[in-house]
């Protein structure tokens, strides 16, 4: 058991160094993408304006991730092709740059990288926040999430949450369209990414906090997500927005977050470890705190 864990461990850190060093996958098309083209022929052909339909690309492209990921058989392989951290640091930089050299034009067109809204009637600083937001999101799907599945899951536990991610971006938005059919990847996407929301929120909190406010601003963001994520409509990624966005004005250091984040990644195969730590500690907490069970907050849902 132990031995297996530590080989997992390894592989997720192999996988995270690589794409940090490599970026994505020098394959075309990229597997992600792939996976999003099968899926959208799927939907084709299956639509229908009910949860029943919508189980159907859940249960196929989770059966085709977890196949994948076993004849892949490598940790450190799914992990490298399951995580974005590079690409996201890089868009996020390039925003960044843009907008500190008032170059708001050029900022306006690199912005969709990162977000799905129409950037045309956004200023500086909403783009600013537009940003912040995305790389927060964005740290929990594509950095987080899929490297704390690796470790618990292996190969076929990182992809799996990928193509749940994938499901979720492409079917799991309030549409006419997809309000039925896209409420089971919606669903299981929040359930996949409840626990590395928290996980990022606390890594986040625990980055932040400066030399000369030792407990305070850890202890004042942990108790900002605890409350405020029970509010958030989206509870997954809402947890690790807070702590982004608190307490305000520098986008230098905000827009930058993937820096900062992957010097925590740098444990190497002590990621999971600490991970798994953090884990435990969250979810006592929680309990302890009496927080809304994730059951209950999925039953509300649409």
């Amino acid at each position: 058991m132990k031995a297996s864990v530590a080989r997992r461990a390894r592989g997720v850190a192999l996988g995270v160094v690589a794409d940090r060093l490599v970026g994505e996958p020098p394959l075309r098309p990229h597997p992600v993408a792939a996976f999003g083209q099968a899926m959208a022929r799927l939907e084709q052909r299956t639509w229908r304006p009910t949860r029943l339909a919508g189980t159907l690309p859940v249960a196929s492209g989770l059966a085709l991730a977890a196949v994948a990921g076993g004849a892949l058989g490598s940790v450190a392989g799914a992990t490298y092709v399951a995580v974005a951290g590079r690409e996201l640091s890089r868009s996020a930089a390039r925003v960044a740059t843009a907008l500190e050299g008032h170059e708001l034009e050029k900022a306006r067109v690199l912005l969709p990288e990162l977000v799905g809204r129409d950037p045309a009637g956004l200023d500086e600083k909403e783009m600013a926040r537009a940003v912040v937001e995305s790389v927060a999101e964005n740290t929990v799907d594509a950095v987080v999430a899929p490297a704390l599945w690796a470790a618990a899951a292996g190969a076929p536990g990182a992809l799996a949450y990928r193509a749940v991610n994938t499901l979720d971006a492409m079917f799991g938005h309030r549409s006419a369209r997809y309000e039925r059919y896209g409420w089971a990847s919606a669903r299981l996407d929040d359930l996949a990414g409840w626990i590395p929301a928290r996980v990022t929120a606390a890594l986040v909190a625990k980055r932040l906090k400066g030399a000369l406010l030792l407990g305070i601003i850890f202890t004042t963001i942990l108790a900002t997500v605890v409350n405020e994520a029970k509010h958030l409509k989206v509870f997954t990624d809402g947890s690790a927005k807070i702590p982004h966005t608190w307490p305000g004005p520098s986008f230098h250091l905000l827009g930058h977050f993937s820096f900062h984040f992957w010097t925590v990644l740098g444990a190497g195969s002590a990621i999971a470890v600490v991970f798994f730590i953090l884990i435990i500690m969250l979810a006592a907490v929680l309990l302890y705190l009496r927080q809304r069970t994730l059951w209950t907050e999925i039953g509300g849902g649409a």
